[in-house]
């Protein structure tokens, strides 16, 4: 729970236990306690408010997590990213970056990635890496959003001096992370083409497709293909 949800919870603690003990004050010395009656309920709610949005955000993870897997097995459907969308914004609604448990956090920024809300998911990213600094899962979502922000939109415009220095090293220090995940592959070969290095871009594209077949249909891998004709690219 969140400061200020554990501070509604002692406060209706609080208040319902001074409301029992006017009550009973009240009853043994017969005096008007209607008032008290009246105001019992706003003590229960704070009590229960918790509990309540804990309940909240555990159905509205269930439902985020499944709508990540519908497009991770469908990522060319259009539905399906509307109801990504819908249950992301559903979400994000309930908790905030300092809020959020890790995996929570974890599932919003694959989320906004999906979509292509890099610089959300970055922000997302790094709160899951925040809350779970040892999780490899945390530290490649992380890893991989930053090479994605560090990417140019356009492949074939040239990279500044900078550009290129920055997404280098950072191709650099993702390429160091064992056991790399599918997405990682697309996030490394799109990088590198865009620094121009043709071969390892097509060697993560085939490791991307190999590690998750559904990829071949994913948008964003067909516009990689595109960049990259003749060389072999095949689910």
């Amino acid at each position: 729970m969140s400061p200020y949800e554990i501070a509604m919870l002692v406060c209706g603690i609080v208040l319902f236990v001074v409301l029992l003990v006017l009550l009973v004050y009240c009853v043994i010395t017969h005096r008007p306690y209607k008032v008290l009656l009246a105001i019992f309920p706003i003590a229960i709610i704070m009590i229960g408010f918790p509990a309540i949005k804990s309940f909240k955000i555990a159905g509205a993870e269930v439902d985020l997590k499944e709508t990540l897997a519908l497009v991770g097995k469908n990522p060319g459907d259009k539905g399906a990213q509307q109801r990504l969308g819908q249950a992301l914004a559903k979400m994000e609604r309930l908790v905030t970056t300092n809020n959020s448990t890790a995996v929570v956090a974890e599932q919003i920024a694959r989320g906004n990635e999906v979509l292509g809300r890099t610089d959300q998911a970055y922000d997302w990213a790094g709160a899951a890496l925040h809350k779970s600094p040892d999780s490899k899962t945390a530290k490649e979502l992380y890893s991989r959003l930053e090479i994605q922000r560090l990417t140019p939109a356009n492949l074939s415009r040239p990279l500044t001096r900078q550009a290129n220095f920055e997404l280098t090293a950072a191709v650099g220090r993702f390429n160091q992370q064992p056991d790399l995940e599918a997405e990682s592959h697309v996030a490394l070969s799109r990088a590198q083409l865009a620094l121009g290095q043709t071969n390892e871009a097509v060697a993560n594209l085939h490791s991307a497709i190999k590690g998750n077949t559904n990829l071949a249909a994913d948008p964003r891998v067909l516009i990689l293909m595109e960049h990259v004709p003749g060389r072999g690219i095949t689910p």
